[in-house]
């Protein structure tokens, strides 16, 4: 079974932790960043973050070329489309073109 971290806040902790997610819990950009080298250390495969924690990362995230960890950023109660963008900017660099925009070619 595939070793998966969750980093956020602690009231969303619980509910990963009933699924026997290991959690973390951060609360700024430095804690996040800190926390997600350790967990890459610790050898988990799949790490969840919330995007409010993930919108402070856009460039540490962005400039990872490491197939694992898996990084996923789920979406949070202040939906800023960073998970979305984030997920189509490494589809645009590994296909060559935005599959995933919405904006019909001329």
């Amino acid at each position: 079974m595939s070793k998966i971290a969750f980093l956020g806040e602690e009231k969303l902790s619980l509910m990963f932790k009933n699924f026997g997610i290991d959690i973390f819990t951060v609360q700024n950009r430095e804690e996040v960043i800190k926390k997600i080298n350790e967990v890459i250390k610790m050898n988990y495969e799949i790490i969840l973050i919330t995007e409010e924690n993930a919108g402070n990362l856009g460039d540490f995230l962005e400039k990872r070329t490491e197939t694992f960890p898996v990084i996923f950023v789920l979406p949070s109660s202040c939906y800023s489309g960073f998970g979305i963008n984030l997920i189509s900017n490494v589809v645009e660099k590994a296909v060559g073109i935005n599959i995933l925009s919405k904006e019909k070619s001329q």
